[in-house]
C-alpha cells in the first residue's frame, strides 16, 4: 500500500492511497465449456476441449486508488487488467463518499458513482475479493456478474458501546438488464466480475430458435426505460465481528422497454449473518430469493424465480485459514412453452486452504465440485445433469 500526503504533517493534507494485487492461477479446469465462452459451465475457465485441462493463467491485475482531500470526503476507483475482458483496462467501481465527522452516536454518509450494492458478507477484501476462498458463493458470483449501483446511496448509523445499526437506501439507474444471465445460463461459481464497460456473453444455446449468429452478448450496465431502481437494507453489527444484514432490491425496470434488447424487471431479498464461534472459528451464511421478468403482460412473457444460499465455516490461526462451504441454488422459469425450459437446480461443495506468510503474499488452494441439472444442455446433445470439478492454486501478490 502506498500512502502519500500532499502536505506531510499538515492536518489539512490531501491523502492518496494506492493498493492492488496481481493474481496468478494454476488450475485444473472442468470439461464443460465455460459461460464466458458461450457454454453452460459453472466456472470461469474451461479446458478448451472435451476433457479437463491444466491451465496456468494470469488471472488479473487490480489497482484500487483513492484520494481524500479533506477528512470527510474521499473518491475511489478500482481498475482491472485481465486477459478475458473486452478491453485491456476496465473499471469495476468508481465512486465518491461524503462522511461528515460525528461526535454523537449517529453517523451519516453518502456515496455516489458506480459500486457494488451492500449484499455480500464474503467479499470484504481489496477489490471486492473474498478472504476465505478464491471463489465466492453462487450468490456473490451473481452479484459480481450482474449488479452495480450506478447512482446514489445514503447510510445512517447508530453507534452504541458495542453494537451498531445501519440503515441504507439507494436510488440507481443503468442496471435494467440485470437478471438476463441468471435466467439464460443459470448460477455460476467464479470470481469473474463484469467491468462497467463490458458486454457479457450469453449462452450459445439461447439462439437455437433465432437466426442471429453467435456470440450473443448483453449490454449489462445500460439504461432502457429512464426510470430508477431502488434498494433498502438494515445491518446490525457488533465489535466482536458479528453481523446480521438484510437488503431488498428492485431495479423497477419496464420489461417491455428496449435498447437493442428488452429490459428485465429484477427484484430480490437477501439476508445473511456472520457469527464468530470462539477465537478461531467463523460462520457465514446467506440466502437470497427473487425473480426476474421479461416482456411482462405480453405473449412472450417469461418469469424466472431464482434462489440460492450458502453456509461457510472458516478457521483462522496465525498465517493459516481453512474454509468449507456448501452452496444450494435453483431457478424456475415460468414462460413460453415453445422452447426448452431454462430451469435448474444444483449444489456445490468448496474447500479452501490459505497461507499468508507475508503481508504481501497470499497462497490459496481450492477445490470446488458442482452438480447441476439444467434441461437447456439437451439442446446440444449432452446430459442435463452434469458434475464439474475445479482445482485451483492461486498466488496473490499484494501491494
Amino acid at each position: 500500500m502506498l500512502v502519500l500526503g500532499a502536505a506531510s504533517g499538515s492536518a489539512g493534507a490531501t491523502e492518496f492511497d494506492l493498493r492492488g494485487f496481481a493474481d496468478l492461477r494454476l488450475l485444473r479446469a472442468g470439461a464443460e465449456k465455460a459461460w464466458q465462452h458461450g457454454g453452460l459451465g459453472k466456472f470461469r475457465w474451461d479446458g478448451g476441449g472435451d476433457t479437463p485441462g491444466l491451465l496456468a493463467v494470469p488471472q488479473e491485475l487490480s489497482l484500487v486508488g483513492s484520494v481524500r482531500p479533506v477528512p470527510s470526503v474521499s473518491a475511489t476507483v478500482h481498475l482491472r487488467v485481465a486477459p478475458d475482458q473486452d478491453t485491456v483496462v476496465d473499471a469495476i467501481e468508481a465512486f465518491a463518499r461524503w462522511r461528515p465527522v460525528s461526535t454523537s452516536a449517529w453517523r451519516f454518509s453518502v456515496r455516489g458513482g458506480a459500486f457494488f450494492p451492500p449484499v455480500s458478507l464474503e467479499n470484504d477484501g481489496i477489490g471486492w475479493t473474498t478472504l476465505w476462498t478464491l471463489t465466492p458463493s453462487a450468490i456473490n458470483s451473481w452479484v459480481g456478474e450482474e449488479l452495480r449501483t450506478i447512482g446514489g446511496e445514503v447510510s445512517l448509523t447508530w453507534r452504541g458501546e458495542t453494537d451498531r445499526i445501519t440503515l441504507t437506501g439507494a436510488v440507481f439507474g443503468w442496471n435494467d438488464f440485470a437478471g438476463i444471465l441468471v435466467a439464460y445460463k443459470g448460477w455460476g461459481l467464479h470470481d469473474r466480475f463484469t467491468g462497467l464497460f463490458e458486454h457479457p456473453r450469453l449462452a450459445d444455446e439461447i439462439g437455437v430458435h433465432s437466426n442471429t449468429p453467435n456470440p450473443k452478448t448483453t449490454q449489462m450496465f445500460s439504461e432502457a426505460d429512464d426510470r430508477p431502481g431502488v434498494y433498502g437494507g438494515i445491518t446490525w453489527s457488533r465489535d466482536d465481528a458479528a453481523r446480521v444484514t438484510m437488503l431488498a432490491y428492485d431495479n423497477l425496470a419496464n420489461s417491455n422497454a428496449s435498447k437493442g434488447q428488452l429490459a428485465w424487471r429484477t427484484r430480490f431479498l437477501s439476508v445473511g449473518a456472520e457469527v464468530p464461534l470462539g477465537d478461531a472459528f467463523t460462520l457465514l451464511t446467506q440466502a437470497m430469493a427473487g425473480d426476474t421478468t421479461l416482456a411482462e403482460g405480453q405473449a412472450g412473457q417469461s418469469v424466472t424465480d431464482f434462489n440460492a444460499g450458502y453456509l461457510l465455516l472458516g478457521w483462522q490461526e496465525g498465517d493459516w485459514r481453512l474454509a468449507g462451504r456448501v452452496d444450494l441454488f435453483a431457478t424456475r422459469e415460468r414462460g413460453p412453452r415453445n422452447r426448452v425450459e431454462l430451469s435448474e437446480h444444483g449444489h456445490a461443495l468448496t474447500l479452501a486452504v490459505t497461507w499468508r506468510p507475508r503481508d504481501w503474499l497470499r497462497v490459496t488452494g481450492e477445490t470446488i465440485r458442482v452438480n447441476a441439472d439444467r434441461a437447456q444442455r439437451e439442446i446440444v446433445g449432452v446430459r442435463r445433469e452434469q458434475t464439474e470439478t475445479q482445482v485451483q492454486l492461486g498466488v496473490r501478490v499484494l501491494f
